[in-house]
């Protein structure tokens, strides 16, 4: 594998390293990417600053006042890892039970997998210790694969760089949706301050952001859209496992009902949509990574019945966690 090159970007005052900024004008562009008639929304808010900081925080929040969308390069590399590791997972997955080789999917017999668990543990890491991409991982580098004239090289380098595009895709959209959720908050005219009423808010803005994201889009945009959202929400979720740090739960709602209520919102999914089954398996991968728990699901119910079942299935069994720990 060859070596990869750190990005150096001046930005807002700070030198950051990390080969996340290689998506920088992707990223800081990604708002706007929605249906014609939501761009005179986002006009009407005025200019928007969005500002990267390197400190060891997971953050992506924003100052209603200021209108200013604050994130770290540490929460931005979280993000792209855990990408990784679903798309990564998923697929590996389903190609498993697609070839009929055993009931089982042990993804220690995986490498694609091993890899991809490999860099969400080190991203997770990184956020409490700051330290450099490793280049033995996969990165999120937009520079073509060069290659080789070795036909199977060259094959795996072309399948490596289509996994890199694919998941440098749904990391944006995934970041779209988190940067309009932070947006909502300023055109729903919301605080800053934590207030009683700060879990409704959340609520309101996951739904402003869901909706101005989806609506008016085709088909193929519309699933695209939605897998980014359920990304953005999966990432989240992993980081109020315990082993990780935690959101609080008195100014946002869980982040298993956003999940359920932000595929609720305008989207018109099948009762047997591809959605629902990518989200059950990237739950259940959670629980078996994190509390080394599994959900038992019936497989005659159709995909929504089996999300609706693993989700509060996954409730109760992070509250009995949760509580075993007081």
């Amino acid at each position: 594998m060859n070596k990869k090159e750190d990005l150096e970007i001046d930005i807002d005052g700070c030198i950051f390293k990390s080969p996340i900024l290689h998506l920088h004008e992707e990223i800081r562009r990604s708002p706007y990417q929605v249906a014609p008639e939501h761009i005179d929304q986002l006009r009407e808010i005025g200019i928007l600053d969005l500002n990267f900081i390197d400190i060891n925080e997971f953050r992506l929040s924003v100052d209603t006042k200021l209108k200013a969308i604050t994130t770290t390069i540490p929460t931005l590399e979280y993000i792209w890892s855990a990408t990784y590791l679903y798309y990564t997972y998923y697929h590996e997955y389903i190609a498993f039970v697609s070839r009929k080789e055993g009931k089982y999917f042990d993804t220690s017999k995986n490498q694609k997998c091993r890899t991809a668990f490999d860099l969400e543990k080190w991203a997770k890491d990184n956020i409490k210790e700051r330290r450099s991409w490793p280049t033995s991982y996969p990165s999120p580098v937009v520079r073509p694969v060069k290659l080789s004239i070795n036909v199977e090289q060259s094959k795996d380098a072309s399948e490596q760089r289509m996994l890199i595009l694919n998941v440098n895709e749904a990391f944006l959209y995934a970041i779209r949706w988190m940067f309009h959720h932070e947006i909502a908050h300023i055109s729903l005219n919301h605080t800053n301050l934590a207030l009683e009423n700060s879990i409704t808010e959340e609520k309101d803005a996951d739904k402003r952001a869901t909706l101005m994201i989806l609506e008016g889009k085709k088909y193929q945009q519309v699933s695209d859209s939605t897998f980014g959202i359920a990304i953005a929400l999966l990432c989240l979720q992993a980081n109020e496992t315990d082993c990780f740090q935690g959101l609080t739960f008195n100014t946002h709602p869980r982040t298993f009902e956003r999940l359920y209520d932000c595929l609720s919102y305008g989207s018109n999914l099948g009762e047997n949509d591809k959605i629902y089954l990518f989200c059950i398996h990237i739950i259940r991968m959670q629980l078996q990574y994190y509390y080394k728990k599994d959900v038992s699901l019936c497989k005659e119910e159709t995909l929504e019945s089996m999300f609706c079942d693993c989700l509060l299935q996954f409730k109760n069994i992070v509250s009995m966690s949760h509580n075993d720990m007081r």
